[in-house]
C-alpha cells in the first residue's frame, strides 16, 4: 500500500485517537426541496462524523436552482452533527450556452471560491478538506492553500475526460498536483488520470464505492 493511500484512509476512517476537525466542500447535498439527491456526499460526511470527527460542510447553492424550486415543499434533512452552510451564488447553467462552456465554468468556479472564502467560520482550524468533484475541488484549494490545510479530491462518479470540454485539457489533470490526495471510484477513472499525467501515481487511490 503506498502513502498516499493511508493518508486518504486517514481522512475516510480516522481512529479514536485521531479526531480531526474536516471542512467539507461540494456543491452536491441534499436540499430541503430534493432531500433524495446526492445523499451519497451526504453518507460520506455523515461517517466521518459519526467516527468523532468535527465536519463543516459549505454546500453552495445556484441561484438558478434556488429559484427552480422555491414552489417546492421544503423536507427535513437529517444531517446528524453536521454543521451545514449553503451560501447562495450566481452561476451561469452551462447548457444555455454550449459553445462558451470554458469561460463560464470558470465564472461558475469563481463563485463557488468566493462563496467558500466568506462561508468559513472565523478563526477555524481544519486538520482536511474534502472535497466532492472537481470543481468543489478547484474552488476550496483557493482558500485552502492560503491556510495550509491538506485538500483531499473525491472525483465521484464523474467521468474525468468530460473535464476536458470544461477545462483546458493539460491544464487540469496538472493542476491536480495541487492535491494532498485524489479518490477515484473505478479502475477506469484512475487509469485516465495516471494515463495522463503519470506524476500523480503516490495521490490517486482506487476506493470504490461502498
Amino acid at each position: 500500500m503506498n502513502a498516499n493511500v493511508n493518508n486518504t484512509n486517514e481522512l475516510i476512517m480516522c481512529n479514536s485517537q485521531q479526531k480531526k476537525n474536516i471542512i467539507a466542500v461540494s456543491a452536491s447535498f441534499p436540499r430541503p426541496r430534493f432531500p433524495e439527491h446526492y445523499t451519497f456526499v451526504k453518507n460520506i460526511l455523515l461517517e466521518m462524523s459519526r467516527q468523532g470527527n468535527v465536519v463543516d460542510v459549505i454546500t453552495p447553492l445556484s441561484w438558478v436552482t434556488a429559484l427552480k424550486t422555491w414552489r417546492s415543499k421544503p423536507k427535513k434533512i437529517e444531517v446528524g452533527l453536521l454543521k451545514v452552510k449553503s451560501p447562495i451564488i450566481t452561476t451561469i447553467p452551462l447548457s444555455f450556452f454550449s459553445g462558451l462552456k470554458k469561460l463560464f465554468t470558470s465564472f461558475n468556479d469563481e463563485a463557488m471560491s468566493r462563496a467558500i472564502e466568506r462561508s468559513l467560520p472565523v478563526g477555524a482550524k481544519y486538520d482536511y478538506c474534502y472535497a466532492h468533484f472537481l470543481p468543489a475541488g478547484r474552488a476550496a484549494l483557493k482558500s485552502m492553500v492560503r491556510r495550509s490545510v491538506p485538500v483531499f479530491l473525491n472525483l465521484g462518479e464523474s467521468d474525468p475526460w468530460d473535464y476536458d470540454l470544461l477545462y483546458d485539457k493539460d491544464s487540469w489533470v496538472s493542476e491536480l498536483s495541487a492535491f494532498t490526495g485524489i479518490i477515484t471510484v473505478s479502475k477506469l477513472n484512475q487509469k485516465y488520470i495516471l494515463g495522463r499525467n503519470a506524476r500523480l501515481k503516490d495521490k490517486v487511490s482506487y476506493i470504490p464505492n461502498g
